[in-house]
């Protein structure tokens, strides 16, 4: 399993991250599919965060509309919420 290259993970980060992963061995749990589920996590909160879910919306109904009612549209809601 990689920890990362050299520049990017310095050797302190390397050395938890390692730890990190005996622990879970320890546990039983193999430390690469732990990471990969974190990582899954973070993506599906990503994907379903409102601003995500706004710009899906967005795209599906701008399909729906005539072309002017379009930027009206993207305008307007855009306008009305913040998106952080």
């Amino acid at each position: 399993m990689s920890l990362g290259t050299y520049p990017a993970v310095g050797l302190r980060e390397a050395r938890e991250e390692r730890d990190e992963a005996h622990a879970l061995l320890a546990k039983g749990i193999n430390p690469k599919v732990a990471r990969k589920r974190k990582r899954q996590a973070v993506r599906l909160a990503d994907e379903n965060s409102f601003k995500a879910v706004y710009l899906r919306w967005l795209a599906q109904r701008k399909l729906e509309l005539k072309e002017g009612r379009n930027s009206t549209l993207a305008n307007s809601t855009h306008t009305c919420l913040t998106l952080p």
